[in-house]
């Protein structure tokens, strides 16, 4: 007999439910945790939803971030106990159900050596920790693949989950930071957190304002909005032998003007998801404070009101940051 719960489920493009599903029994090697809270990752979540993710199959079950409480440990396994708190990524599932990582499931069965499993610091809110990967990929871009350095002048396009964590990474790695958005609320959050200058390319000239404070051009570019005009146009803001970070989902072809990156001998990066050591360094930062998340979870709401929170992101987008499931309630 399998263990029945709740989970969101992407039925079709555009098309979101909760539905019972089934997961099969925890081993001797795995443990079985019960969802407290699951983060929704905004923009890979969309791209899926829209079926526009490279790997979606509908119906599939999203999602690949939330925290729970241990309630059954496999005879085999040794390092977890029942009650503990752990951040996980997903759950193993039934033949014939498409999943993208299944992080939206009301119970959770993993092996106990999952790599990307670990008991959370007891200080970490529940809520921060379910949105955990967030800042673990702005992370992983910033310090483990560039990696930023010290004085560098490091430009962040988009100031969504990511890009405000791609400039707390660069502020904590001793970079200046200017911050690009459209919208102010965000801005705001980046000059709060990485000591960020910021831009509103509706209302002033980045180029004009990046050259007023970095004269001959900035050290580093991450990109993570995926907006070819502005990719195009900071190219120019780099200064000879500059490095530049292509953090955002690119699901369509993307015309890039290659002759400025070939004529300055720009370094391009292009990471993709985090790391289990970044995922639990940035545990200790929001636990220690030197990484902050409290002021952009902007909703949790029980799970069963997930559908609305979907039709949100995709019709009134500029509402919502950080979006935290409630498996606890209903």
């Amino acid at each position: 007999m399998g263990i029945k719960c709740k989970a969101v489920v992407f039925t079709e493009p555009r098309q979101v439910e909760v539905r019972q599903i089934e997961l099969p029994e925890g081993d001797r090697g795995d443990i079985v945790v019960r969802t407290l809270y699951s983060g929704i990752s905004a923009g890979t979540e969309l791209w899926s939803l829209t079926g526009k993710y490279w790997c979606t199959r509908f119906p599939t079950i999203p999602g690949y971030q939330k925290v729970g409480v241990v309630e059954q440990v496999g005879k085999e396994v040794t390092g977890y106990k029942s009650g503990d708190v752990v951040y996980l990524r997903f759950t193993r599932v039934t033949p014939g159900t498409n999943v993208e990582w299944a992080g939206h499931t009301g119970w959770s069965v993993v092996s106990a050596s999952e790599p990307e499993m670990f008991k959370i610091p007891p200080n970490l809110s529940r809520t921060e920790a379910a949105l955990l990967c967030m800042p673990a990929v702005g992370y992983h871009g910033a310090a483990e693949v560039m990696p930023v350095e010290k004085g560098q002048w490091v430009v962040v396009i988009g100031l969504g989950m990511i890009g405000q964590y791609s400039a707390q990474t660069a502020n904590m790695l001793g970079a200046r930071v200017i911050g690009l958005d459209l919208l102010d609320d965000r801005l705001k959050l980046a000059a709060d957190h990485a000591g960020a200058i910021t831009i509103n390319p509706s209302k002033e000239d980045p180029a004009e304002t990046i050259k007023k404070h970095c004269g001959d051009g900035v050290d580093a570019v991450i990109d993570t909005s995926a907006h070819t005009e502005t990719i195009n146009a900071s190219f120019h803001w780099l200064h000879a032998g500059g490095r530049y970070c292509l953090q955002g989902y690119y699901p369509d072809r993307t015309p890039l003007d290659l002759l400025w990156p070939h004529a300055k001998e720009l370094v391009i990066y292009n990471p993709t998801n985090c790391t289990p050591e970044g995922q639990r360094t940035c545990a200790r930062n929001l636990a220690d404070g030197k990484m902050h998340m409290k002021s952009m979870i902007t909703h949790v709401v029980p799970a069963d009101e997930a559908p609305a929170m979907y039709d949100m992101l995709l019709n009134r987008r500029q509402e919502a940051m950080g979006i935290v499931l409630d498996w606890q309630k209903g």
